[in-house]
């Protein structure tokens, strides 16, 4: 196993402080490319506690990229082939607590693409999603463990996930182990405003447009695009 790398906070420069992110705090990861952003999501983990914050700021992207991440949207998720045929999943792909947590048969094909990603969040996102609180007991290597451990001293930690390779062909398959055939074509819309803060409580950057949910049999999912127009982060709602 790979030792931990050091972990990413978007508290000031104390990860002992209320968890709340003050006024005009600048910590948070600017919208620097989606690169840099693949990059944090795929480490080994990241650690970082938020609270829920009320009026997220979405930097908004062109009218015509908007439409053209919806329709591309709208093809990918018409039918069950459409998808597994679709490029618009990237190479690597995070994927949120929730999501990640309906997956554990879904991904065994894919145990050496995939990996664990863990989080700090507020105990009140933990309870308005229903999110599953990490056992750090369960954890075997000692050093991960003891760096979890310290980590949950500012919050509560969850697990998430990361697509690390061939985000094209193993997302497809997470989503078609949720939502039935019979349940396509999905929808298309913008994420609301309780969704986005979830999604922002998440992450350590910025958010900016297109965002969209994909939804349709009792699932919905809230999905990042690139500027090449392609998912890199997908969270079951």
């Amino acid at each position: 196993m790979n030792p931990p790398v050091r972990p990413v906070t978007r508290v000031a420069d104390n990860a002992t402080r209320a968890p709340v992110r003050p006024a005009g705090y600048a910590g948070r990861y600017a919208d620097k490319g989606q690169k840099m952003k693949q990059a944090v999501l795929a480490s080994l983990f990241f650690l970082f506690h938020s609270a829920l914050v009320a009026g997220v700021p979405v930097a908004p992207a062109k009218p015509e990229v908007t439409a053209a991440a919806q329709e591309a949207a709208r093809k990918a998720f018409s039918s069950p082939e459409a998808l597994r045929q679709s490029p618009l999943p990237a190479d690597t792909v995070a994927i949120g607590p929730r999501l990640w947590a309906v997956t554990i048969d879904a991904r065994k094909p894919f145990a050496t693409e995939t990996k664990d990603t863990y989080a700090t969040v507020s105990p009140e996102i933990v309870s308005k999603w229903k999110l599953a609180p990490l056992d750090i007991a369960m954890i075997t290597d000692p050093t991960l463990r003891s760096v979890l451990t310290e980590a949950s001293k500012s919050g509560t930690l969850v697990l998430a996930g990361a697509i690390m390779k061939r985000g094209n062909a193993i997302l497809p398959a997470f989503i078609l182990a949720q939502v039935k055939p019979g349940d396509f074509p999905l929808s298309v819309r913008t994420p609301t405003a309780s969704e986005i803060e979830y999604y922002y409580s998440l992450i350590p950057y910025d958010l900016s447009d297109p965002i969209l949910v994909i939804e349709g049999g009792g699932h919905a999912f809230i999905c990042d695009f690139d500027e090449s127009m392609r998912l890199f982060y997908v969270e079951m709602l």
